[in-house]
């Protein structure tokens, strides 16, 4: 299989960022995925959906870790799914990001912050990463470049910080509608 020439890239989390799970307050501290990002096999999905993989960290999808969040870079190949992938982000039907991890009890505490218990994730293993329509985090995203004119993941992180928060006001006018 080869690759299309695109790249997908973004945020698949925004570290220290609350979000609601299962009625809890959750949130994932800054690098707790960096163990995993070097030893785990993680995929890149559409949806959330084992059956549409459209990449893998042993092949075609690059991770990085930031004060910021979790950067990511998948090269998309030829398939069908990477097409539709590729029609969605053009669309910006799809801006979002979601993941999908796991975690020891052991590996969390939770602590009160304004009257409410949050569960703090200090390390966990990275599953995978999905491209979606809408995430429960705001502050991810995913937006296709030129692979042709990609400098390297880490040298990206600034540039896709502030793609962000474009994205994010982008998200914002969207749901406003």
């Amino acid at each position: 299989m080869s690759y299309s020439g695109k790249c997908l890239e973004g945020f698949g989390v925004k570290y220290e960022t609350p979000y609601i799970r299962n009625g809890i307050y959750n949130c994932i501290l800054g690098g707790a995925f960096d163990d995993s990002i070097k030893r785990d096999r993680v995929r890149m999905l559409l949806d959330h959906d084992d059956d549409l993989e459209f990449g893998c960290s042993q092949s075609n999808l690059i991770l990085e870790s930031s004060d910021y969040g979790l950067g990511f870079r998948v090269h998309l190949h030829k398939d069908d799914i990477s097409k539709r992938v590729t029609a969605l982000a053009e669309s910006k039907t799809y801006l979002d990001c979601s993941i999908g991890f796991s975690f020891r009890k052991s590996d969390s505490s939770t602590r009160v912050i304004g009257h409410h218990d949050v569960l703090l994730i200090h390390r966990a293993t990275l599953l995978e990463i999905s491209f979606l329509a809408a995430g429960q985090v705001e502050q991810t995203s995913a937006s296709l470049v030129d692979a042709d004119k990609c400098e390297p993941l880490f040298e990206s992180m600034t540039r896709l910080v502030s793609e962000n928060k474009f994205v994010h006001l982008m998200r914002t006018l969207r749901d406003m509608k």
